[in-house]
């Protein structure tokens, strides 16, 4: 027969390992190793009776909860760069510049001289920085702190298109022209030595750029009417300013009767101006009225024809700094346009 384990050798066993369990956390504790740590499980077995008292028996596990030394830092993770870009001539912040990394551009609109902050994969990254009127730059990003960026300038024709009140016209047309080769020029053309075309953007801003040195002016066409700024002559490297105030918005308001007083509709109203400018055509509405808006100041002449009759040269002045409406009223005359002519 097998002899019960007598009850206080069970519970020195319990104690002995209570000891070692206590030992074992100890040597984890006073370890100067960063590497191992130790931790004691208690999982209950079997029981066996000892004068009928039921005393559980239980193992001590060690389990290795080994920690991994701290990772090295990767030399690819993200690294946080700061641009300042600054124009070469003057020192001053480059507003609308762009800064490509590969497929990613990041626009800058600083506030201030607070710098543009960007991500890129390592040190030494290679960033392409460009800005309209400027030659574009291959920058190499090192170092902590904001960074300044010097950009050179290039030949360039610069300047803003404001309404009579003094507000910026935005996606206004303007094209920009070799000063005495008006008449020749195309907008098509792809030389700078040849006129090409612009939109001003949402401040009403336009920049023509790496032009020749030479003599430019600009043309700003609103409502069929075309706005000439003063000739600008550009040496290398340097920058002008041809800026367009529309001074004048005035409104022509024509009504057109026949010979019999009835309105005359499709009637053909030709506005020439003194300066030799090609003529604005407008048509009249079934109710004889036609309007052109707006008019820069100048000296006109208004002839209408329809098939219904023609009218006399009528002419009217726009001075600078009108705003207002200019109502006019024709008769037409018996004679009907001759369509020969």
């Amino acid at each position: 027969m097998r002899t019960p384990p007598n009850s206080t050798a069970v519970l020195a066993m319990v104690a002995t390992a209570t000891v070692v369990s206590g030992a074992l956390l100890a040597l984890s504790a006073g370890s100067e190793s960063p590497r191992a740590a130790y931790a004691v499980e208690r999982t209950e077995i079997a029981s066996v009776t000892v004068d009928e008292v039921s005393a559980p028996v239980a193992q001590l596990v060690e389990r290795d909860t080994t920690a991994s030394s701290p990772a090295p830092a990767d030399s690819s993770s993200a690294f946080a760069v700061q641009l300042l870009v600054l124009d070469g001539a003057t020192g001053l912040v480059v507003t609308g510049a762009t800064v490509t990394l590969g497929s990613k551009v990041e626009r800058f609109e600083p506030v201030g001289r607070l710098p543009l902050t960007l991500e890129v994969p390592r040190p030494g990254e290679p960033l392409l920085v460009a800005a309209a009127g400027f030659e574009p730059r291959i920058f190499t990003a090192e170092g902590e702190g904001p960074q300044e960026v010097l950009l050179s300038r290039r030949t360039a024709l610069r300047g803003v298109v404001r309404n009579a009140h003094g507000a910026p016209l935005p996606h206004a047309k303007v094209q920009l022209i070799v000063d005495g080769d008006a008449a020749n020029a195309s907008p098509d053309a792809a030389s700078p030595r040849h006129a090409t075309l612009r939109r001003t953007d949402a401040r009403g801003a336009f920049t023509f750029d790496a032009l020749r040195p030479g003599t430019y002016r600009t043309a700003v066409e609103i409502a069929g009417i075309t706005h000439l700024s003063q000739p600008r002559e550009l040496r290398e490297g340097e920058w002008a300013e041809a800026d367009h105030r529309l001074v004048s918005s005035s409104s022509l308001v024509v009504q057109v009767d026949g010979a019999l007083g009835l309105p005359a509709e499709r009637a053909r109203l030709l506005v020439q101006r003194d300066d030799g400018e090609a003529p604005l055509t407008r048509y009249t509405d079934d109710r004889g009225r036609a309007e052109i808006r707006p008019l820069p100041a100048g000296s006109y002449q208004l002839t209408v024809q329809s098939d219904k009759g023609t009218s006399d040269p009528r002419s009217f002045k726009i001075k600078e700094g009108d705003q207002g409406l200019i109502d006019l009223r024709v008769q037409l005359s018996a004679a009907p346009l001759d369509p020969q002519h």
